[in-house]
């Protein structure tokens, strides 16, 4: 259990960037905590200064307050009445042989085949010997055609012709949930994927030959201004989630990520909690990504990020290219992570090189030394500009059962010239910090459980 809560913690510290102030979610100023005292009753130190920074035994003192104020404000039961009713959904109407969805599967059905467009035939090898009689499909998803309510009977669902899309049902107490999918705004054509069914396959043995009889298609969707998707029950809306997307990029009559641009903002809420997107952005003309957003419990914003990139190239099918990234991560407004990657493709050229390397001490130090001068990742506290520690990558030697290897780590490095492995085996030991992985562990184990009522 120690070392989950141990590798949460180091997530946070890679999680990093440049120094950039956050100003998103409304701009609120950091409340106070309500249960996020110091560990064991422990000082928390004072305000540091650039001619007095904290000395890495306070700096386990402002972690620890730091984690148990985090941990308060998030505890499993706020998701207890939701993780019922999702479990009831399932095993009532979802999964539950005696529950009649043929008219919701008819209906779906038959919306796709009616966006479903044949191409062309094809004949010939797959290039491994076999031979392909393979039809070609656009299949174009336009979301508004997905409309009707369906209402929950005894033992069926039953559909009437609606404008949106709806579900009407029951929850175990009998109160009225609706489930609702609406979209509005302009469309644009953008294309996602593509993907195979493999039909059939015969086999002639007077020619000694196979052919396989497939499907392929290739997936586009007609993207609208806004997705609306909102679930209530008796009359409280428990989940609600809107998710607006800026055509003003759009170049073409199909989207093109090599040519073109997006952004998009997102905010779902789900009981007190609201994950918020302010930006998701992407500029092929720019070479720019860019995305900005936070947590929040109520009017307390617990974390709040912002990170970029530049130099970007992308196309439908991959990543090109990619430049410089930055993260910031605030969290509760009490400690900010912030790092830069100048150059993110040759970062992870350097970190697979050392993989490749792993058993050459020398060729391995080298490659995370390089890996090491393109990252620049501080720890600040309290939004001061008084840098407390870095992170760097760290080697250490492992043995198995045939031989010795060499691996890495992210380290932490103090101002007093103190440093650890993101491990934290010996900052975060079981007596000084045990009071948090207590309470680590307790935190843990109440959403397993709440997890348990989601294994179907």
């Amino acid at each position: 259990m120690k070392k989950h809560f141990i590798y949460m913690l180091a997530a946070s510290l890679v999680l990093a960037a440049p120094a950039v102030t956050f100003t998103s979610c409304g701009d609120d100023d950091p409340e106070e905590i309500p249960g996020g005292g110091g560990g064991d009753d422990a000082d928390v130190p004072n305000e540091p200064s650039a001619q007095n920074p904290l000395t890495s035994h306070e700096q386990k003192q402002k972690l620890e307050a730091i984690a148990k104020g985090f941990m308060a404000q998030v505890p499993s039961s706020d998701f207890n009445g939701l993780a019922d009713l999702s479990s009831y959904i399932y095993n009532h109407y979802v999964d539950n042989d005696r529950f009649d969805h043929s008219v919701v599967t008819n209906w779906f059905d038959t919306v796709l085949k009616g966006m479903t467009k044949f191409v062309t035939n094809k004949k010939g090898s797959d290039g491994y010997g076999w031979l392909q009689d393979c039809n070609y499909y656009n299949r174009l998803i336009v979301l508004s055609d997905f409309k009707g309510h369906f209402t929950a009977g005894a033992n069926k669902w039953t559909r009437a012709e609606a404008n949106d899309l709806q579900f009407i049902f029951t929850d175990q107490d009998g109160k009225q949930c609706v489930l609702s999918v609406k979209q509005e705004g302009s469309v644009k054509k953008a294309y996602i994927t593509d993907d195979e069914d493999y039909k059939d396959y015969v086999y002639d043995s007077s020619t000694g030959t196979g052919t396989e009889y497939v499907d392929k298609y290739k997936y586009y969707v007609n993207v609208p201004e806004r997705v609306i998707v909102t679930l209530t029950q008796d009359g409280v809306t428990r989940v609600n989630s809107v998710t607006k997307i800026d055509h003003s990029k759009f170049t073409g009559p199909e989207y093109d990520l090599s040519r073109d641009g997006v952004d998009v903002s997102t905010t779902t809420s789900v009981n007190d909690y609201s994950w918020i997107i302010d930006r998701a952005g992407y500029s092929a003309q720019e070479g720019k990504v860019a995305v900005k957003g936070c947590m929040k419990k109520g009017n307390v914003t617990l974390i709040s990020f912002e990170a970029s990139g530049a130099g970007l190239k992308l196309t439908n099918d991959d990543v090109q290219k990619v430049g410089s990234v930055n993260v910031s991560v605030d969290v509760m407004g009490k400690m900010q992570i912030k790092a830069t990657c100048a150059n993110a493709l040759d970062f992870n050229r350097w970190i697979e090189e050392a993989y490749d390397n792993c058993e050459n001490q020398r060729k391995f130090e080298s490659c995370i030394a390089q890996a090491n001068s393109l990252l620049d990742c501080k720890v600040y506290y309290d939004g001061t500009k008084v840098e407390q520690a870095s992170v760097k990558l760290e080697v250490f030697k492992e043995s198995d059962y045939y031989e010795d290897y060499w691996d890495f780590e992210p380290a932490i490095y103090f101002n007093d010239n103190s440093s650890y492995g993101i491990s934290f085996e010996d900052y975060f030991d079981e007596t000084s910090f045990r009071s948090v992985i207590d309470t680590f562990e307790s935190l843990l184990r109440g959403y397993e459980k709440l997890g348990k009522k989601f294994e179907y």
